[in-house]
């Protein structure tokens, strides 16, 4: 039976408390996700969460993929974000500064950049520890950056790794 835990989040100026499960990686890390709107799956054979039920056709997906060669900086971030605009794919495209977010615990960094297209948000996160690092990607709705988008972000900001040794 995996821990489970209260937690309170505010949504629109409403305050609502929900349950959240911990998500034991392995791969070094730990998150705790809300119970009943989201669920681990694997995505491009990579650790992630989606809207229960949903699987791969999920209109929310979180993708958390380990650092590995890649040099996750801002700049990597303006870049992920700056193809959208240059693709020329989508009509409208807006893109946010990046911006720094506080986690819960004092040995995590997170960054995160957001980027609009026509009814298609995207955000770009790279949450650190000492030795490792994650790029997470979540993928959602316009409509579902208030609510949605604020639960993931509430989600990634419980992250923490294990000690390497």
């Amino acid at each position: 039976e995996p821990e489970k835990r209260s937690a309170k989040i505010e949504i629109e100026g409403n305050e609502e408390e929900y349950t959240e499960i911990q998500y034991i990686s392995g791969e070094g890390f730990s998150i705790w996700y809300p119970e009943y709107i989201l669920e681990p799956y694997k995505i491009h054979n990579h650790e992630g969460f989606v809207v229960p039920g949903q699987g791969e056709d999920s209109l929310v997906k979180v993708l958390l993929v380990p650092e590995g060669d890649m040099k996750l900086t801002d700049a990597y971030l303006k870049e992920a974000a700056g193809n959208f605009k240059s693709s020329g794919e989508y009509k409208k495209v807006t893109v946010s500064k990046v911006k720094t977010l506080k986690s819960e615990s004092e040995d995590v960094k997170i960054r995160m950049i957001e980027v609009v297209h026509d009814d298609t948000a995207d955000r770009f996160y790279i949450v650190e520890g000492k030795d490792q690092a994650l790029l997470v990607t979540a993928s959602m709705t316009k409509e579902s950056l208030e609510g949605m988008g604020t639960r993931i972000t509430k989600m990634l900001q419980t992250i923490t790794f294990a000690e390497t040794e």
